[in-house]
């Protein structure tokens, strides 16, 4: 679904409040620094959460009377003092495989199952496990056998004792020789050049080419940044990140922290900068500088870089690369009307409409500046998003449009 000129303007509009801010902070609002420490999760919820407000709403009293239970006093007085044994979960499961085991074993295992509290019976008076009560096992490994004071060994640890515990103490039985059915094709060198000749090596080369030129759209940047040049394999490298970050984000409980960490992360920002009120347009307009702002806020910077890290990305490098290449697929997909919005925003259109109002403030002027830089791409990077188009499309749909909670694209 492609947004019109009038949807996209009503929309920024709704999300603006009226407390305005100085008109030099329009410029830099949308600057991410992504080398600056943030405070941690706790921190901020402790200077900004709200105390708690404890409101009893009503007085609870009980009264258990003057006159004397004596059904009461016999149920308590007799709680706990039963002697009938309640029976443990699996404990069929430990009988039979108990039974079903070689008698050899007995030794090694019957004096650790007569320590185990409230153990069954019927297991404790097996044939063979009831006569190893507080004896050591005599057939002992010859591993373990000139240990000092091996008699003091915990009974739990018995079955270090068994020979065949010892996989040096097995005797493996040879087994027979099978002759080969098929045997090994003699090279014959004629052979694979007449199969050359009848189909030209060339012939596999991708596209039927003899040799394929490089270019530098297939090959990485090294340390991207946020004004590096976006190539074809930094875009398919991204892609293959997005599954992985979203799953990220789809553990239990894990959206509401993120959700949690990016309102505390908005109050900082206030606090220090002095914007107000639509710092959520960041999360439109740099998605993923910001998505790694939440999650080192919320301390889970090191499983997100297990995650990046398999395409060679650090937290930083993927955030600009992932902002960039939606950017620039952004652009390529841009209606004539958004395209028109975009100009108008650039040429300054909007913000004399805007300054001449008698409700100015500048929230509704950034609003409408978001648009232009949404859509700031080089052409460059406009160029390989257009060659990995059909790959964009994909995925962003099979992620819904989204990437660490955070719309990536209108569709």
């Amino acid at each position: 679904m492609k947004l019109g000129l009038k949807k996209i303007a009503f929309l920024f509009l709704l999300i603006v409040s009226s407390n305005g801010y100085g008109k030099e902070n329009v410029e830099n609002f949308f600057e991410i620094d992504m080398e600056a420490p943030l405070p941690s999760y706790e921190e901020l919820y402790e200077k900004y959460s709200p105390p708690p407000v404890y409101d009893k709403k009503y007085e609870f009293t009980w009264n258990i009377g003057t006159i004397f239970d004596k059904e009461f006093y016999n149920t308590i007085q007799a709680y706990g003092s039963s002697d009938k044994r309640l029976k443990k979960e699996n404990e069929d499961v430990l009988f039979t495989l108990i039974t079903t085991a070689p008698k050899e074993i007995y030794p090694y295992i019957g004096p650790y199952l007569h320590t185990v509290p409230n153990i069954s019976p019927k297991i404790l008076n097996l044939p063979g496990i009831k006569e190893t009560k507080g004896k050591f096992p005599t057939r002992i490994a010859p591993q373990m056998k000139d240990i000092p004071n091996l008699e003091f060994l915990s009974p739990h640890m018995y079955f270090l004792l068994m020979p065949e515990i010892w996989p040096e103490n097995l005797r493996m039985m040879e087994g027979s020789f099978t002759p080969i059915k098929n045997p090994k094709t003699v090279y014959r060198p004629e052979f694979y050049k007449r199969i050359h000749e009848l189909v030209p090596v060339k012939q596999f080369y991708p596209n039927n080419q003899e040799k394929k030129k490089i270019s530098k759209s297939d090959l990485r940047t090294v340390s991207p940044n946020k004004d590096s040049a976006l190539t074809t394999a930094d875009i398919q490298a991204f892609v293959r990140t997005i599954k992985g970050v979203n799953d990220f984000v789809a553990q239990p409980g894990m959206k509401l922290r993120l959700f949690s960490a990016g309102q505390l992360l908005d109050a900082y920002e206030n606090d220090i900068k002095g914007y107000s009120g639509i710092n959520a347009l960041k999360d439109i307009v740099h998605p993923c500088q910001r998505f790694v702002q939440k999650v080192r806020i919320l301390g889970e910077e090191t499983n997100l870089e297990l995650i990046v890290g398999k395409e060679a990305f650090n937290l930083n490098e993927w955030a600009y690369t992932c902002d960039k290449t939606i950017k620039a697929y952004r652009k390529s997909q841009m209606s004539s009307s958004v395209a028109a919005s975009v100009i108008k925003a650039k040429n300054g259109e909007y913000e004399k409409i805007i300054t001449q109002l008698d409700s100015f403030n500048a929230e509704k002027l950034q609003a409408v500046k978001s648009l232009e830089v949404m859509y700031h791409a080089p052409i460059n990077d406009v160029l390989e998003a257009i060659k990995n188009r059909k790959l964009l499309k994909e995925e962003f749909s099979k992620a819904h449009y989204e990437i660490g909670g955070h719309p990536i694209a209108l569709h």
